[in-house]
């Protein structure tokens, strides 16, 4: 839901869009697992 509301702002600030889906697919699966975000990083990062 909040997609829409931020890619324009990622678009006027310079971001990558490709990285900022990547970036929000990881806060999704952390949620999705009951993980920290920290953690869930640490774990697919091998």
């Amino acid at each position: 839901m909040l997609v829409p509301i931020l890619l324009p702002i990622c678009h006027k600030l310079g971001i990558d869009p490709v990285h900022f889906g990547l970036v929000m697919v990881l806060f999704v699966l952390a949620r999705v697992a009951k993980l920290s975000v920290e953690r869930t990083t640490i774990a697919i990062l091998p």
